[in-house]
């Protein structure tokens, strides 16, 4: 017998299937981008347990004929593209012809379609045509999507919880709701109304639509233009900044991506506007020539490759750095010379002509965990001067200045207070005891779409670790309660990040003990890092002493939870030999 063998035509098509259908994200937005391509103008979608149920996908664009309704469900089909030539030139979202027979080859789907003359019913099974029947329906097209991976169970088991599915259905739609601002987008999840934007006249006014008027107040616009390419868009202002790059929002000629070429330039232009670890919400749109843009490296269509990726890096990179140049991008807080010294004058003062003092061999090292002083044991109190260094002063309102018997030490003030409320936080969650504080006045928190739909879920297991949580119509949510540490004008920046956290659900494999301790970790270090003292903030000495207290009788005290450096140590001797007395 031959060991190679054909495989058979549904085997092909069902493995083929997972290049384009991932989950029931991908179906999503493969039949929303079909209805944008056919001229829709109103768009609704329908899911049931996270679309793992069923996923509906309706619009009022062109519709197609009894004859075209069938051939739209085979491989390669297409009304897109004629030849391999037209691809250099595709301006449609879709143009391969692989959604439609690629998620009948993995699911029971009904395809009911009209052109405004005559409407037909097609049902398929597992790719199999079940049959089609004359339909009445208004011009357009519904794609019923029933048992995703019915036919590949080992498919099926990798999908995450209906929620977590649910949210990502959201995630994907979302580009699409933010590009299109005059289409109208209806999203339903188990019968309930998740979202209902009606058509707008520009971008601004739906990203107010979704995300709310503070946030759209904040949005910076930006645009430039090279070489017959444009770049152009919006990013928050400095006062809505979000914890990962979730919220960067990338389009190629109306095409939603996750461009590496796109993403590091972004990134580029934006040095130095934030702190690390901050990001802006972002929507760039970058315009260029189809024949510069490759659209056809990725099954899915979320990756391109560009002819010219220099001109176009620096192109995105230069715009988004002119944006956050204007005032609105400098932080507020004391004038620059007051935190970073008077600049020296310009030519001329007593040090004219003079090199400059040769620095240290070393500027500092960290501790080692041998260098520690002994922590006491648990329960007794610790003595003044053994487990602290004695501090000296602030440095500059970022750096605590302090010694011991051998050593001077530096500790940047904010990432130790992250260690201390982060240390502090888990054990009070450990012991099923979390300080809380009872909010003046509630808090209502507008959310994104897919963020609200992954944090519902969790409302009880946050709920344990001392939020008071109620979802409050839409996607808003009302605070009443949060941790102890957490300062009330910081609820709304952390409750943000939390969601964001939270949005894709719980870990992918592992134990789930595991996987609840690592949720733990992350909750508890965006939490700290909300709570905790920031940099430019002056503290007195009593808060300096106790602050150094409490760090060294952590655990973990020479990094903060998210790994950076605390504490820099010089050795008294290295001090000695840097000024040539030793």
């Amino acid at each position: 017998m031959s060991r190679i063998q054909i495989l058979p035509p549904e085997e092909a098509d069902r493995i083929a299937a997972g290049e384009v259908v991932e989950r029931p994200a991908s179906v999503a937005r493969e039949l929303v981008e079909n209805a944008l391509d056919a001229g829709a103008r109103r768009i609704e979608v329908e899911a049931v347990r996270g679309g793992l149920q069923r996923l509906r996908v309706a619009d009022d664009g062109e519709g197609m004929g009894p004859e075209d309704a069938v051939l739209a469900l085979r491989r390669h089909a297409t009304s897109k593209i004629r030849s391999l030539e037209d691809l250099s030139r595709a301006s449609t979202l879709g143009f391969r012809g692989e959604a439609l027979p690629s998620v009948a080859a993995v699911s029971r789907l009904e395809l009911l379609t009209s052109d405004g003359e005559s409407g037909v019913r097609v049902r398929v099974e597992g790719g199999r045509v079940l049959g089609s029947e004359p339909a009445a329906r208004a011009r357009g097209t519904t794609v019923t999507v029933d048992d995703l991976f019915f036919n590949t169970p080992a498919r099926r088991k990798f999908l995450r919880s209906p929620a977590a599915e649910l949210a990502r259905i959201s995630e994907a739609l979302l580009p699409e709701i933010l590009a299109r601002p005059a289409i109208a987008f209806r999203f339903r999840s188990d019968g309930r109304e998740t979202l209902d934007v009606p058509p707008g006249e520009d971008r601004a006014g739906r990203a107010a639509a979704l995300w709310g008027a503070e946030l759209a107040a904040a949005l910076i616009p930006f645009r430039r233009e090279a070489g017959g390419r444009c770049v152009h868009g919006f990013l928050s202002g400095p006062g809505q900044t979000r914890a990962t790059r979730r919220h960067w929002y990338l389009f190629v000629n109306g095409r939603p991506v996750r461009d590496r070429v796109l993403i590091h330039a972004a990134g580029a232009g934006l040095e130095g506007a934030l702190p690390r670890g901050r990001y802006p919400v972002l929507l760039l749109f970058l315009e260029v020539s189809p024949a510069e843009v490759d659209v056809n490296v990725h099954p899915a269509k979320s990756e391109v490759r560009f002819a010219e990726p220099g001109r176009i890096h620096t192109l995105v990179s230069g715009a988004l750095a002119g944006a956050v140049r204007p005032a609105a991008y400098i932080p507020a807080g004391p004038r620059p010379s007051t935190l970073l010294g008077e600049p020296p004058p310009a030519g001329g003062g007593a040090g004219e002509g003079r090199q400059p003092d040769a620095l240290p061999p070393r500027a500092g090292r960290l501790f080692t965990p041998a260098e520690l002083p002994e922590r006491p044991a648990p329960g007794s109190a610790p003595v003044p001067g053994e487990v602290a260094p004695v501090v000296l002063a602030q440095y500059r309102d970022c750096f605590i200045v302090a010694h011991d018997a051998g050593s001077l030490f530096l500790v940047d003030q904010h990432v130790a207070h992250e260690r201390i409320l982060y240390e502090e936080l888990r054990d009070q969650w450990r012991q099923g005891v979390p300080a809380r504080q009872a909010l003046l006045f509630p808090q209502t928190v507008e959310l994104e779409p897919g963020a609200a739909d992954g944090l519902e879920p969790a409302l009880e297991q946050l709920g344990a670790l001392g939020f008071d949580l109620e979802r409050f119509g839409g996607n808003a949510f009302l605070v009443r309660q949060v941790p102890q540490a957490l300062a009330p004008g910081r609820v709304e920046q952390a409750f943000r990040d939390l969601a964001a956290l939270l949005a894709s659900g719980p870990e992918e494999g592992g134990e789930p003990r595991q996987a609840e301790d690592l949720l733990h970790h992350r909750l508890a270090a965006t939490i700290a890092c909300h709570a905790a003292v920031k940099i430019h903030f002056p503290l007195t000495r009593e808060k300096m002493e106790d602050l150094l207290r409490r760090l060294f009788i952590c655990r973990e005290p020479l990094t903060c939870p998210h790994g950076r450096t605390v504490v820099t140590r010089w050795p008294h001797e290295e001090i000695l030999r840097a000024f040539g007395r030793l």
